[in-house]
C-alpha cells in the first residue's frame, strides 16, 4: 500500500493526468487540451459570476438556455448523469484553480484500502503544478473571483428560537 500511493505520487509530481479530465478541457493521453465546446462556457461562468451572479443564478440561466450539464456532455456510463445544472456544479468551475493552468493534485487521500471512506489532506501538502496546461482564465480573474467567494461565505447567525426545555425552566 505504501509503495502504491509513493508511485502515485511520483506520477503525479511528474504532472501526469491520473484523473478524467475537468468540464472544458479534453483528456489526451497526459495533457489537457482546452475544449473548444466548453471553454466558452467556462469563460461565461467566470463572467457572469464577476457581474454578481451567484452560483444558482449561474445554473438557472444555464438551464433556461439548454446548455447540457458536465456529465450530460461527457455522457460517461459508468457514472450518474445530471439532467439539470446546480449550484455545486458553478462552484466547483469558480473554485477550481485548473482553469488558470495550474495542475492541483494529491488534494484527498482514501483512509485505508479496504475503505471507501476519504479524507482532505492539508493545503501544504498537495501537489501545485503551474503552467502544467494552457489556461482557460487568467490568474487575475481568478483570485477576484476567489476574494468574491471568501465574502459571500459570510452567513447571518441564525435567529435564536426558545427550545421548549427553556420555557418551562423560568
Amino acid at each position: 500500500s505504501r509503495k502504491i500511493r509513493r508511485n502515485l505520487r511520483h506520477k503525479m509530481e511528474e504532472g501526469e493526468l491520473l484523473i478524467r479530465g475537468f468540464y472544458g478541457y479534453k483528456k489526451e493521453g497526459n495533457r489537457l487540451i482546452v475544449d473548444e465546446v466548453t471553454a466558452p462556457i467556462v469563460k461565461r461562468v467566470f463572467d457572469l459570476y464577476l457581474k454578481g451572479h451567484g452560483f444558482r443564478s449561474i445554473a438557472r440561466i444555464f438551464n433556461g438556455e439548454g446548455i447540457p450539464t458536465p456529465s450530460k456532455y461527457y455522457n460517461n456510463l459508468n457514472k450518474p448523469v445530471a439532467t439539470a445544472w446546480v449550484a455545486q456544479h458553478v462552484r466547483r468551475i469558480v473554485t477550481g484553480e485548473v482553469y488558470t493552468g495550474c495542475m492541483v493534485s494529491g488534494t484527498t487521500e482514501k483512509v485505508s484500502f479496504k475503505s471507501e471512506k476519504t479524507r482532505r489532506k492539508p493545503k501544504d501538502e498537495w501537489i501545485r503544478i503551474e503552467n502544467h496546461h494552457e489556461a482557460i482564465i487568467d490568474r487575475e480573474t481568478f483570485d477576484v473571483a476567489q476574494e468574491m467567494v471568501s465574502k459571500k461565505r459570510t452567513f447571518a447567525p441564525k435567529a435564536r428560537v426558545p427550545s421548549l426545555l427553556s420555557l418551562y425552566t423560568r
